[in-house]
């Protein structure tokens, strides 16, 4: 019997005729203030990058990218094809050459990747992040997954690219997104407000 009790879902009594008054949530609308801030905030990160401003959305990523990790070291192309982490830039640095790529929207969130060489990026199966291909097939598509203000990059193998601490070498091994796998994609074109 008392398990009957304990299963029954327990509620606030209300007499014959009482109204049952709901209460609406409130949501928290953004001030004309904090958005001036955040504005703010970019304009002052766009400048501390020679202009190169960080993308916030799939659609924003077209044309020259360049991908940051930490702060101010971008993935960098080699010409036999492999990609590491290129030396640290001074503020108000652009991106070198070879830390350049074009952005090309393949889907709502997946994108390709041109090197200056030519070349689409792809995956391999050992994760080894590589720039060898002439066309955009399933292997060179990467889905970008923004959560909270950040970007990690997916790739075609379920793993999310990072660098090896070993070597620079930029790979796609990780299964979970750590802070270690958060990038910005930097955007050179003018930008739709």
């Amino acid at each position: 019997m008392s398990g009957d009790y304990a299963a029954a879902k327990g509620s606030k009594l209300t007499l014959k005729g009482e109204k049952i008054v709901k209460t609406k949530k409130k949501r928290k609308i953004p001030t004309d203030a904090s958005k001036e801030e955040e504005q703010q905030k970019d304009v002052e990160d766009t400048a501390k990058h020679g202009g190169w401003w960080a993308a916030a959305k799939t659609e924003e990523i077209t044309g020259p990218i360049a991908i940051e990790f930490g702060k101010q070291t971008y993935i960098k192309s080699l010409d036999d094809g492999q990609h590491i982490l290129g030396p640290p830039h001074d503020e108000t640095d652009i991106p070198s050459p070879e830390e350049i790529f074009t952005g090309i929207c393949v889907a709502e969130n997946k994108i390709a990747i041109k090197s200056g060489y030519g070349k689409y990026l792809r995956v391999e199966s050992n994760g080894d992040l590589i720039g060898r291909s002439d066309a955009i097939g399933s292997p060179e598509q990467f889905e970008l997954v923004f959560q909270d203000g950040k970007l990690a990059i997916l790739g075609y193998n379920g793993c999310f690219l990072s660098v090896d601490p070993e070597t620079d070498a930029i790979v796609s091994v990780k299964k979970r997104a750590t802070d270690a796998e958060y990038v910005k994609l930097r955007c050179q074109v003018e930008r739709n407000q």
